[in-house]
Formats: C-alpha cells, structure tokens, sequence
C-alpha cells in the first residue's frame, strides 16, 4: 500500500473477515519500501538507495509525509503530533496539553 489511508480502506473498512480487519498505526511503522526502486529500510525523508523523494515533509516521529508544504505543517512536541496552520500561528498550553491559535495566548485560561 503507498500510504496509511489505502492501507485502512483495504484491511479495515473493505475487509471481508472481521478477524482479519485492521487498520495501520503509522507510529509503529518502523520499515517502508521506495516506489521507486523497491529498496526496504528505516522510514526517512528519501530512498537510502536511489533518492526517491517520499514527501516534501516527513516527520519521524509521526512516520508522516505529505508534498503539500503550503498547510504549514508542523510537530507539536507537546501534543505528540503533526498539525497544520503554520507553527508561528500556534502555541502549546502545557496546562491543557493542546496548541491554541495566536490569538487566545494573553486571553486563554
């Protein structure tokens, strides 16, 4: 499967055997394949063997890629995941364990 949603429409939502039915955690992922030239090896950025691009964003810690870099993708330590907006549009609350818009920083409790 080429990405996580693929993967969960096949094995989850269009699964025949309900014991068979999952769904990928990409958290886990810890071996992916290049497309390109089919060379197996630790989730990175691009293909150790022939420099495949697998996204214009990768994050190793999500094991997340996307080539739409114009969503201001980012990682929130704090929250343990990738967000969109811009990371100088957010901030993290280590009160609430969530990031906020700019805007609520001096107005949120």
């Amino acid at each position: 499967f080429w990405c996580r949603h693929c993967h969960n429409e096949v094995m989850d939502t269009g699964c025949r055997d309900p014991k068979a039915a999952h769904q990928l955690d990409r958290f886990s992922v810890t071996r992916v394949v290049c497309g390109e030239c089919s060379e197996e090896q630790s989730p990175r950025s691009d293909c150790r063997k022939c420099g495949h691009n697998f996204g214009n964003y990768f994050c190793q810690t999500c094991k997340f890629y996307d080539d739409d870099l114009s969503k201001g993708i980012f990682h929130c330590d704090g929250c343990g995941i990738c967000r969109i907006g811009g990371r100088e549009n957010f901030f993290h609350c280590a009160n609430c364990g969530c990031c906020y818009a700019m805007q609520l920083r001096d107005n949120h409790k």
